[in-house]
């Protein structure tokens, strides 16, 4: 794990899955129950056709602003990291390089990814 308080600070306002959650929510189920309604109270003459679907975009409309907020936040934050990256330098003028993962849980996951990415952060092997 880092030792930089700064990494360990950084948290993003969404976990992963909440914000997969609320992606397909807005981009795939508020819209489809919009067009439904929609399609629907013109077909059997339902109440407040416009209302109701207007509510439904505001709503989405709100949800796409939190979900800016979100990326946003993942972005700023170390989230997106598996861990750090250690460049430090030798007396020999070699550099050398340390993994630092940020959990014991991302270690045990490199076996099984296709990729993962790292912050790298200069100067920081210890000596």
């Amino acid at each position: 794990m880092s030792n930089s308080s700064e990494t360990q600070g950084k948290r993003p306002l969404l976990s992963d899955r909440n914000y997969t959650i609320l992606k397909h929510i807005s981009a795939i189920g508020l819209p489809s129950v919009g067009a439904l309604y929609f399609a629907l109270a013109s077909l059997w003459h339902l109440p407040s056709a416009e209302q109701v679907v207007g509510s439904i975009a505001a709503v989405n409309v709100f949800m796409g602003g939190l979900m800016g907020a979100a990326q946003s936040s993942y972005n700023a934050s170390d989230a997106k990291y598996a861990g750090d990256l250690l460049v430090g330098e030798t007396v020999d003028g070699f550099k050398t390089i340390q993994v630092a993962m940020n959990s014991e849980a991302a270690a045990h996951a490199l076996d099984t990814q296709t990729d993962a990415k790292f912050k790298v952060v200069p100067g920081q092997i210890p000596q």
